[in-house]
């Protein structure tokens, strides 16, 4: 099990791109050890390092972790520029060891997350389940889409409901200024939290869908496990399309409520260019919430779609 999880994905590099992933592993460590030494070379080796790793994962077709790098190699870039410039008399931030209670929690998540890793794939191993099918709603439905269109291999049927790879416009600053108020008026119940977010959302049941992710912390006070700030922040994003060269050549389907107006009849085209194997169902009577709104409609159509009735 640990060959197929460290090693096996070897077996298809080619040997140079062994030995650039294995000195980008070394300069990587050689600049945890600078900055453990509060060491300027942190940063020339850590750039070394990241640099590397942005070309092996485009190559490798990794592009989310690849982007992730070239955010830390430029901010590399900046901080090696910041220190050679640094005034003289300007105290620097040293580093320092984890106290014990943070070593303990860093091992146990490592060790958590690692130990959940190991037996999801026992289990996917178990079941027969190395592919599977995936359902998005919404947002859900746009992570859906991407998963499918970079990881194929991945996915043998691919269910979005009610959102089209297309650009929305940020249309939820009213849900994001509900969330907002409510998180800086710290409530102290979920009575509490949800007279508050009524002023600026009417509807019941996307309040009562929101507040699932309320939760108590030990104060006794409330707070929402998602991050607002971040997400508020970053409506334009969330909302653009896929990109222009993605697609999936699975079974797709695409299920809209015939009163919601997320997926219009012009929008089929745009569909079929990146999911040519698509299929739209129209559930009459539901809007956005199809799947809570129609329950059982919604429920028979992804099952004969899934089961290939």
């Amino acid at each position: 099990m640990l060959y197929d999880i460290f090693l096996k994905p070897y077996e298809s590099y080619s040997l140079l791109f062994i030995i650039l992933e294995a000195i980008a592993a070394v300069f990587g460590i050689m600049s945890v050890w600078y900055a453990r030494r509060n060491s300027i070379l942190v940063y020339p080796t850590g750039i070394i390092s990241t640099a590397m790793y942005v070309y092996i994962l485009f190559v490798g077709g990794v592009y989310g972790d690849a982007v992730i790098n070239i955010y830390y190699t430029a901010m590399s870039v900046y901080g090696w520029y910041t220190w050679a410039h640094m005034r003289c008399g300007e105290e620097k931030m040293p580093i320092t060891l984890l106290g014990k209670k943070t070593w303990a929690f860093t091992v146990g998540f490592t060790a958590g997350n690692f130990c959940l890793f190991y037996f999801i794939l026992e289990y996917l191993r178990a079941n027969g389940l190395g592919r599977t099918s995936v359902l998005g709603h919404s947002m859900g439905g746009k992570v859906a889409m991407l998963l499918a269109c970079e990881y194929p291999q991945a996915v043998t049927r691919l269910i979005v409901a009610d959102i089209a790879p297309k650009t929305y416009p940020v249309h939820h600053a009213h849900i994001i200024e509900a969330l907002t108020e409510t998180e800086k008026a710290v409530p102290s119940s979920r009575g509490a939290a949800d007279e508050i977010m009524s002023g600026y959302i009417p509807d019941p049941t996307v309040r009562g869908f929101l507040l699932k992710s309320l939760y108590r912390r030990e104060d006794g006070t409330y707070a929402f496990r998602f991050d607002v700030k971040n997400i508020g922040g970053n409506l334009p994003a969330l909302g653009q399309a896929l990109p222009h060269n993605c697609s999936y050549n699975n079974p797709a389907l695409f299920v809209r409520g015939a009163l919601s107006r997320y997926i219009l009849p012009e929008d089929f085209s745009g569909i079929k260019a990146h999911f040519p194997q698509a299929s739209l169902v129209t559930i009459e009577g539901a809007g956005h919430w199809l799947h809570a709104e129609k329950k059982d409609e919604f429920f028979a159509v992804t099952t004969r779609f899934l089961l290939g009735t």
